[in-house]
This record gives structure tokens, sequence and C-alpha cells, in this order.
């Protein structure tokens, strides 16, 4: 539903920005199928190894302080993209990119930590 409402919004607007409202999402789905097609992995098989599945299964985390972070981290960059009047490139630039990174190396920091603490691979 909330793709079709960005679709929507989308089509009536021209305005691409609106894709950023899924930043959080995205950035984990994405670089999450590249990591998996790195490691040769069929990208149609489940797995565990998206940032909020290693946080609740393997840290123990709640999911409902997961979801929070998750809706709360979301919610900052839908109001940077709605408050600042940047274009599709520099919200690539400004949010995508940086938020990316960050993504990135917590990931590492904590698959790197979970395999020392535990010898288990992910």
């Amino acid at each position: 539903m909330i793709l079709v409402i960005i679709g929507t919004v989308i089509l009536q607007t021209g305005d691409y920005r609106y894709l950023f409202l899924l930043t959080v999402y995205g950035v984990d789905s994405v670089l999450t199928i590249i990591e998996r097609i790195f490691l040769k992995e069929n990208i149609f098989e489940a797995h565990r190894k998206h940032l909020y599945q290693i946080l609740v299964n393997e840290k123990k985390q709640s999911h409902l302080l997961i979801s929070s972070w998750y809706a709360f981290t979301q919610l900052i960059i839908n109001f940077v993209i709605l408050y600042f009047d940047f274009s599709f490139i520099q919200c690539i630039f400004a949010i995508v990119l940086p938020f990316g990174l960050l993504y990135l190396l917590l990931k590492s920091y904590l698959k790197k930590n979970i395999i020392l603490t535990t010898n288990k691979t992910i």
C-alpha cells in the first residue's frame, strides 16, 4: 500500500525524491542482495543476512526496539527529504550514500563481533 501511495505521488508530482521515503528498507535490501551475490548465494532462498535479522536473531535484541530504531531513522530521513529542497542527485549524496556507508560499517562490525565471540559464520 505504501508503494502505491508513493508511486501515485511520484506520478502526480514528477518528483522522484519521494523514493527516498523508503531509504532504510531500500538500503538494507539492496546491500543485502549485493552481499549475497558476492558470496555466490541464491538470492531467492531464505536467509538471515539483513541487519535487522542479525540484530534480532544473533544479538538477541527486541523486535520492537529494532523496529522502532528503523522507523525513527526513516522518520529523520523523511524529514530531511521533505524539509530541505535537495535534488534527486543531492539526496543520493547527502542521504543514501552516508546512510549506506553507516549501514555497511555497523553490519560489518556486528558480523565480526559475532564471529569472534561464537565462531559462527553469518
